[in-house]
């Protein structure tokens, strides 16, 4: 069983024309879709935060009208504090999600709480997933986590321990990781 990511330095865009997120009350669904409808002239594609369950099927609509494309949604950065029923709520919000919305990348965060424990390990049946390796601390909350290798190879063990056998991306922050360059391909 071979497990393939590439590496991916923040510095440089996929090849496609994404557009994040200003400052938009993504919990107010209206304005969700003022900011959906008025970017679209501009990008290919949307990349969304993680969205209510009661959301998907107003967004569906326009995803199905082709008014919007969206490429990528970022999970909740502290899911892993969560209570087991309430990661597994949305783990099946996530699912729905990726069904409904056409969604090509699902963006996660392992690193704001155990490794073990991460949101990875959940989501492998999922075809494709991204993932920034600039999570949070939980006592720093928006500083960068450790610029060590380690976080890398803590989660390349993880994926090999549960034979996880598909294709992701690992986002970083740092251009002095020695890994790999930009855009290497690396077969396990």
């Amino acid at each position: 069983m071979q497990l393939e990511y590439r590496i991916m330095s923040i510095k440089h865009q996929l090849g496609v024309s994404c557009i994040g997120w200003p400052i938009v009350d993504y919990r107010d669904i209206s304005e969700v879709s003022k900011h959906f409808l008025a970017v679209k002239s501009i990008v290919n594609c949307l990349e969304i935060p993680f969205i209510p369950y009661d959301w998907l099927s107003r967004l569906q609509v326009l995803v199905e009208q082709n008014e919007i494309n969206v490429y990528s949604m970022h999970l909740p950065k502290n899911i892993n504090g969560e209570s087991a029923a309430v990661q597994n709520y949305l783990f099946q919000v996530i699912r729905r999600a990726v069904n409904m919305l056409h969604i090509k990348h699902l963006v996660v965060h392992p690193w704001d709480g155990e490794a073990e424990k991460g949101q990875i390990v959940h989501l492998m049946d999922l075809p494709i997933t991204h993932i920034h390796l600039r999570g949070y601390s939980p006592d720093l909350k928006y500083a960068r986590l450790s610029k060590s290798g380690d976080i890398v190879d803590n989660l390349i063990r993880i994926v090999q321990q549960k034979g996880y056998a598909g294709k992701f991306t690992l986002e970083y922050p740092y251009d002095n990781y020695g890994l790999a360059e930009e855009g290497d391909e690396i077969l396990f």
